[in-house]
């Protein structure tokens, strides 16, 4: 029981601070994959032989302290002959052996569940547009592959031939920056790099027009739920009376302001009543002169 708890601390503790990370509502592709990288990294370190000694030896002395029963083996079961057929089970010499194989194999599920969902259709777009940026901010050649990936994932949303001029031009922007901003950047490592030649650059968002808009297709789509099932927990609450009682655009008004209570809560009302009372004349024979 203990060493189980014990591993549980060490596989569930990293993936608790990793899984905060990744709930986060302004989190971004970049900051996801290095998150979940780091996440990957740490399990591969402790399916090592060398990790697992050190803890299992950790888990017998520690069971001994707090008067804990040790690791030991299981009681032996033989499968029935009708599921195994006349297949040898497999056995272990040792309460070590044992727990070594249970314990890659948690390890291995974990490694296994991330897999797949870092290659979700939707990350594989993020990472090829994430890849074509980064190669052209830094004046390399965009491989022939990723220009035509990208161009097909969001070519109802951009002027694709207006991309491919652009992301010509693209490779002067660090120098442009450079310039701009007095830094001396060598290298573009990052998206929120690329992200400030758009603000950096006098004229940025109109020079490169297109690939801001693939920046912001890019830093917009969402990694993680949370918001969004917040959203239809508070409409499940809400749809039973006030749905009914109002309008959809004032129903979606409501929910956005009780979803996002702590952004609602830092708005001036002085300043929110000011701007409806001078939306319409009469408004302001009705409720008076608001001075922000």
């Amino acid at each position: 029981m203990y060493f189980g708890f014990s591993v549980a601390k060490e596989v569930f503790c990293a993936g608790e601070q990793v899984s905060s990370t990744l709930q986060s509502s302004a989190i971004d592709f970049q900051t996801a994959i290095t998150a979940v990288s780091i996440y990957k990294r740490y399990l591969q370190n402790l399916r090592s032989e060398e990790a697992f000694d050190n803890l299992f030896e950790r888990c017998v002395t520690e069971s001994e302290k707090f008067n804990c029963s040790p690791p030991s083996m299981p009681r032996r079961r033989r499968p029935p002959r009708r599921i195994d057929g006349d297949t040898e089970p497999t056995r272990w010499n040792t309460a070590q052996e044992y727990y070594r194989y249970q314990v890659y194999q948690v390890l291995d599920c974990c490694m296994m569940a991330l897999d797949e969902r870092l290659n979700a259709e939707t990350l594989s777009k993020l990472m090829k547009t994430e890849e074509l940026m980064m190669t052209a901010a830094n004046g390399q050649v965009v491989r022939e592959d990723i220009l035509q990936a990208v161009q097909d994932a969001f070519k109802k949303d951009l002027d694709t031939s207006r991309l491919a001029s652009e992301i010509k031009l693209f490779g002067a922007a660090k120098e442009a920056y450079n310039a701009a901003t007095g830094e001396n950047m060598k290298r573009v490592s990052s998206m929120t790099t690329i992200r400030s030649f758009f603000t950096g650059i006098p004229g940025g968002m109109q020079l490169f027009s297109e690939l801001a808009k693939l920046l912001m297709l890019y830093l917009t789509v969402p990694l993680t739920l949370c918001t969004a099932e917040r959203s239809f927990s508070s409409l499940r609450r809400l749809k039973t009376y006030m749905r009914s009682t109002m309008t959809q655009q004032r129903l979606n008004d409501l929910t956005i302001l009780h979803v996002h209570k702590k952004i609602a809560q830092q708005l001036d009302e002085r300043i929110i009543a000011r701007k409806f009372i001078n939306d319409v004349d009469r408004r302001e024979c009705y409720f008076g002169n608001v001075k922000v």
